[in-house]
Formats: structure tokens, C-alpha cells, sequence
């Protein structure tokens, strides 16, 4: 795998658990303004992501999952400081996960430019297939909550700070017409939607919308 440049002004938040018995990561990113973030300011911005996703997200995943560190790290260089939070997140839906653990629901994040290949993308487990409709599609009711929840985790991270650090959630573009850029670069998040139907994380389904 070709090594990423450095990405300038931009964090990497990565949550890490468990889904069922099976590792589970999910990758974000946040521009950040104001200074070059401490240990201390990656440490305090783990703290708060952990507790907003926890808040929008945990009551959405099901009770066999479980996040057990979020790590901010500063992209700016290649020594950029890292900060870890190892609170645990447990989903308290209330069924267990679907099988198999690739079935997901997914929330796709809006920002203000067009352009062909993959956008930002979150893959949240969902829960028992009894309660899918016709086998494929979401409850619209977990679709309109999860659109909630992701619309205010936007919100939510749009407010952090730590000391001068000023945060702004976004996706990093590494690449341009298929080749690597010099460094990466932000775009805000600016909105987000959620697929009806039951997605995967380990093979693309095609275009939904």
C-alpha cells in the first residue's frame, strides 16, 4: 500500500471495538484551525468525539458491539501527537448484530464538491435481519433515526475545541485523477444521508443514489 503525505491542519479519528467476536474500525477526519494540537488537545478531542458518537450513535448499533479506544492523531507531520480515549462505547440497541457481520447501514457524508470515485462513508452494524424489510431494506424508522444522528454528530463536532484548537468535521483527499496528491487536502462535511438498504463493507453494491 502506497504511504499517504502528510495532511495539513487535518486529524484522523479512529474508533476501535469489536462486532461480535470480529475486529471493527471506523475511520473519520476533522480539519482543525488555531494551532498545532498538543497531546493533551488529541487526548481532549478524543474524549469529546467518543462522547458524541456514543450519544448519537450508540443507541443505533446493536448490544454485541463494542468500541473499546478512539485515537485523534494530527496529520500535519509525520510526528503530529496522538491522543487516545479508551472509555468503552457498547450499542444498546436491542439485538444482536446481523449475520453476517458485513451487513451494514450506511451513512454517506455531503461535502461541497463533485467528483467520481468514492465519497466519505460510515458503516454502522445493524441488527437482527427479522426486523429488515423484505429482506433488504432498513426499517424506516432506524433510517430516520440514523440521519438524525448523523446530522447532529455534525453538529456536535462543528462545536469542539481544545485550548486555541478549533475543530471542523471533513474528509481528506489524498488523491486527484488518480494520482497521489503532494499533501492532503480537507473538505467540510456539509451534510449527510442514509442508504435505505442493507449495504456492505467488504463489497460494493453499486450506486444507491
Amino acid at each position: 500500500m502506497v504511504a499517504l503525505p502528510v495532511a495539513p491542519q487535518c486529524l484522523r479519528i479512529r474508533f476501535t471495538g469489536k462486532l461480535n467476536t470480529q475486529n471493527i474500525a471506523h475511520i473519520m477526519h476533522a480539519q482543525y484551525g488555531g494551532g498545532t494540537p498538543s497531546v493533551a488537545d488529541c487526548t481532549a478531542l478524543a474524549t469529546l468525539f467518543r462522547n458524541a458518537f456514543n450519544t448519537r450513535f450508540g443507541p443505533l448499533v446493536p448490544n454485541t458491539v463494542s468500541y473499546s479506544q478512539v485515537e485523534v492523531a494530527d496529520l500535519g507531520s509525520v510526528t503530529g501527537a496522538v491522543g487516545i480515549n479508551t472509555t468503552a462505547i457498547t450499542g444498546t440497541g436491542s439485538v444482536s448484530a446481523i449475520t453476517p457481520n458485513s451487513a451494514c447501514a450506511v451513512v454517506s457524508w455531503k461535502i461541497g464538491i463533485r467528483y467520481r470515485g468514492g465519497k466519505p462513508r460510515t458503516y454502522f452494524p445493524i441488527g437482527s435481519a427479522a426486523s429488515l424489510v423484505n429482506g433488504v431494506g432498513l426499517p424506516a424508522a432506524h433510517v430516520t433515526s440514523l440521519k438524525a444522528a448523523a446530522a447532529g454528530f455534525i453538529t456536535d463536532v462543528n462545536t469542539f475545541t481544545s485550548g486555541t484548537i478549533l475543530v471542523t468535521f471533513a474528509s481528506v483527499s489524498y488523491f486527484h485523477q488518480g494520482q497521489l496528491r503532494p499533501t492532503g487536502i480537507p473538505y467540510p462535511i456539509v451534510g449527510s444521508d442514509v442508504h435505505n438498504r442493507v449495504d456492505s463493507q467488504r463489497r460494493r453494491l453499486g450506486k444507491e443514489f
